[in-house]
């Protein structure tokens, strides 16, 4: 069995509606914009769970309130609905509807937007699962060469907020992308 701090897809699904309920008893309408790792769980369904929900949600105070509620009654760490992701979103960000409950609304980033954001926020410590989300995206996106990453990541945020790391990662994924698809040429063994 899981930790209890695990959040898996049923289980963040189950907490999006205890959420809601716990809206609509207060005559409140609230929206969530799913980020992070989450929005890979959730929408994308590639990893098995996330250890917190990185949103941007309203209203903020009556959400974070109801969050600790259940934080202890669903032995959740403080903290686990937060809006820590915040400094990387983009004015040029898009999102997609993902789920209608009676107190919530959910919407996720499209895939063109997480790849910028991921890109964007990129850890490359052992405990980060960033280099795998974007190799989740990359395919999916058909991306292929560093300068079409570049440009989508572009298409939200200017190139003097992309730090050097983010185009040395990429470059190595793609390598790795284009040697695992049997690309000829770049040294691929």
């Amino acid at each position: 069995m899981m930790p209890p701090a695990v959040l898996t897809r049923p289980r963040l699904l189950r907490l999006l509606k205890k959420l809601s309920r716990e809206l609509e008893k207060r005559a409140v309408r609230g929206e969530i914009l799913v980020l992070g790792g989450c929005a890979f769980v959730l929408a994308f369904k590639s990893r098995p769970a996330t250890r917190d929900l990185d949103a941007i949600f309203e209203p903020k105070a009556t959400l974070l309130s109801i969050a600790d509620g259940l934080a202890k009654t669903e032995g959740l760490p403080e903290g686990w609905l937060n809006d820590g992701v915040k400094g990387f979103l983009s004015g040029a960000g898009e999102t997609e509807h993902f789920l209608d409950l009676p107190g919530l609304r959910v919407f996720v980033p499209t895939a063109e937007y997480l790849f910028a954001m991921k890109a964007l926020s990129m850890r490359l410590s052992e405990e980060s699962r960033d280099l795998e989300d974007l190799k989740f995206l990359i395919p999916r996106l058909g991306i292929r060469t560093l300068d079409e990453a570049m440009r989508l990541i572009e298409k939200y945020y200017p190139e003097e907020r992309i730090p050097p790391k983010t185009s040395y990662a990429l470059e190595e994924l793609l390598e790795d992308a284009f040697c695992r698809s049997g690309g000829p040429g770049t040294g691929c063994a």
